[in-house]
């Protein structure tokens, strides 16, 4: 596997592995007609953006097939002669992490979500959003090409903003196109919680980690609460939070169940947080809610 040096500028390392070289050491861009397809894995020491065209790699046949965008971070590894999107027009972007954190410090985090989904998470793009994504690469090819000014990395990091605000609403479309894939893979992490939780119920064990349960739908945790923000609105805490509560609601409705044991069961730090966060949800605490919910099947009775 080939991998860039400790001392080695990341982004001059990652061109090298396709053949070229950068005309700015923070950043790296080169036409995939134009480069070099090695046989080896890669070890990437920057950020790594591949944009193809007219490639046929969607996973969903509601998926526009124009072009293809896949997006790789630092430390990750990569086969680009096993990758079909590395064949056809297009562009390769190699970002340098100071570039990234500059463009992205508008963020909560490092770089944006979709760096970390999966190669298979690809963001697929229709005619018009491929010719949108086309001019801001020519755009930063264009600035890469002119002279290195002190206005060289600001124009750039400017550039990679706009590009990173089209691919999030680019992205927040195909969560649209999906709507039924989404509505499917939203049942089955439902599931997969229920199951977790309640299989633990017993023991007092901590509830499910998003790593887990994206693991087990073969996806990344980033894919998975992006497309739980999209069709819920929660981030991963607060949806988790709703399940555990939706649990501890039919745990209720059983006598033999008080708010402290139902709290310890579902791993609450403490009984006064569960309570308060019940409440919060249904607007009785457990006490109120066990006793209205057996009022009412008394008086069915």
């Amino acid at each position: 596997m080939k991998a860039n040096t400790t001392n080695e500028n990341p982004v001059y390392a990652c061109m090298a592995l396709f053949g070229r070289k950068p005309l700015h050491p923070m950043m790296g861009l080169a036409r995939l007609d134009e480069t070099k397809i090695s046989t080896e894995q890669i070890s990437l020491g920057c950020y790594l953006t591949v944009f193809t065209q007219n490639t046929n790699t969607c996973n969903h046949t509601c998926d526009y097939s124009e072009a293809t965008l896949i997006f790789l971070p630092p430390n990750g590894c990569f086969s680009p002669a096993s990758s079909l999107s590395l064949y056809g027009s297009g562009y390769l972007a190699a970002i340098h992490p100071e570039l990234m954190c500059r463009a992205a410090s508008g963020l909560k985090r490092q770089h944006p979500s979709f760096f970390d989904y999966h190669t298979d998470e690809a963001l697929h793009l229709s005619l018009r959003e491929s010719d949108q994504i086309r001019t801001l690469f020519n755009l930063m090819d264009h600035e890469l090409r002119h002279p290195v000014d002190n206005c060289t990395e600001t124009i750039l990091s400017h550039h990679l903003q706009l590009f990173f605000d089209y691919v999030g609403r680019y992205y927040a479309r195909q969560f649209i196109t999906r709507e039924h894939q989404n509505q499917i893979l939203l049942q089955e992490t439902e599931k997969l919680i229920d199951t977790s939780i309640r299989s633990g119920l017993s023991k007092g064990r901590n509830t499910p980690t998003v790593a887990q349960i994206a693991g087990k739908l073969d996806h990344s945790s980033a894919y998975l609460c992006d497309l739980i923000k999209s069709e819920t609105g929660k981030d991963w805490k607060d949806y988790l939070s709703l399940k555990r509560l939706d649990i501890a609601r039919s745990l209720l409705c059983q006598p033999e169940y008080s708010a402290a044991t139902v709290a310890h069961l579902l791993g609450y730090a403490d009984c006064q947080l569960f309570c308060r966060m019940f409440k919060q949800l249904t607007g009785n605490t457990p006490a109120e809610y066990n006793s209205l919910h057996l009022h009412t099947s008394s008086s069915y009775n």
